[in-house]
Parts: structure tokens; C-alpha cells; sequence
């Protein structure tokens, strides 16, 4: 049995993203103590990888960041909810121009 590219393509474009999410929620969680919160916001390359992320899949990327994020830092819980809105605005105008050119 063998795989088409195209059965890679959306395996890629669902693990990419989840396990980035979850690598990038553990990293960030380090930072302060358990049954702490941090009212800080997102750095520079945090708002790149869930840009890149969201892009690839921004429905799961949306769910898993905010959800990791809500409790213990809640403005970028936020700020990844607009990032992921953002990107999904983006992934509907591309599949719907691809849709329209056939």
C-alpha cells in the first residue's frame, strides 16, 4: 500500500500544527510557577510560530493554544484567538478563490 502526496500533504497539515501547538504551550508553561498567572503577551517569535501554525490548520492551532494558554496566561490567550480568527479569514479567502478557479 502506499500514500499519495496528497494524503501527506493533510497528515502534515494536521500533525504540523498540533504538535507545534502543544511543543510551544509546554515551553511557554515553564516559565512561571503551577497555580500561577502572567498578564504578559505574546514575544515576537511566539506570535510568528502561531501564525505559521494557524495558517497550516487554524481551526485545531485555535483551540489547543487558546485552551493551553486561558488559565495561566490569558492575554495570550487572546491575542493567539485573534492571530488564529485572522488566519482563518485568510485560509477561507484562499480555498474559496481556489474553489471558484476550479
Amino acid at each position: 500500500m502506499y500514500f499519495t502526496i496528497s494524503w501527506w500533504m493533510s497528515a502534515l497539515s494536521i500533525l504540523i500544527p498540533v504538535i507545534g501547538s502543544f511543543m510551544l504551550i509546554n515551553k511557554i508553561n515553564k516559565r512561571i510557577q503551577k497555580g500561577q498567572t502572567s498578564q504578559e503577551s505574546l514575544l515576537k517569535n511566539e506570535q510568528v510560530q502561531i501564525w505559521i501554525f494557524s495558517l497550516l490548520n487554524p481551526i485545531l492551532t485555535c483551540l489547543i493554544v487558546y485552551f493551553g494558554f486561558k488559565k495561566r496566561f490569558p492575554i495570550k490567550a487572546k491575542k493567539s484567538a485573534v492571530i488564529a480568527a485572522c488566519a482563518l479569514g485568510i485560509w477561507f479567502v484562499f480555498n474559496g478563490l481556489s474553489a471558484l478557479r476550479g
